[in-house]
């Protein structure tokens, strides 16, 4: 990983202080990297597009009435809602597992597909991305 990335990552961690998943955060540094040309410095215009983006994604995983979440994500958009909320774990983790897997086939890579995550109240992420096994 080289100097660029690794200082985004480091600006992204100290953001998402509801423990973001290394992945998203990753994936908040590859979008951010996309948009530089090569060589380039990333302005801090741009890291404070992905801190505010990170931030936003924070709360809205969080569930103040205790439900856990399903959050959709259209990795080639970067479009993002939240699907529903559930009573318990196993029927947030069961829609977003069979939503995944409904997607699956329409999409040509991890990278352009429609995923679906489970968040417990504290948004803590809790799985249903069947492309990583979770």
């Amino acid at each position: 990983m080289g100097q660029k990335e690794y200082d985004i990552l480091r600006e992204a961690a100290e953001v998402a202080d509801i423990g973001e998943r290394k992945s998203q955060l990753e994936e908040a540094a590859g979008a951010i990297n996309s948009v530089a040309p090569e060589g380039e410095t990333i302005t801090r215009e741009q890291i404070e597009v992905a801190k505010s983006n990170i931030e936003r994604i924070a709360k809205m995983v969080k569930s103040p009435e205790g439900k856990y979440k399903v959050i959709g994500i259209k990795k080639f958009s970067g479009e993002d809602w939240i699907q529903g909320e559930y009573d318990t774990v196993k029927e947030a983790l069961d829609v977003a597992r069979e939503l995944t897997e409904k997607k699956r086939p329409s999409a040509f890579s991890y990278k352009t597909a429609e995923v679906y995550y489970a968040y417990d109240p504290d948004g803590n992420y809790l799985g249903g991305d069947t492309w990583v096994g979770e």
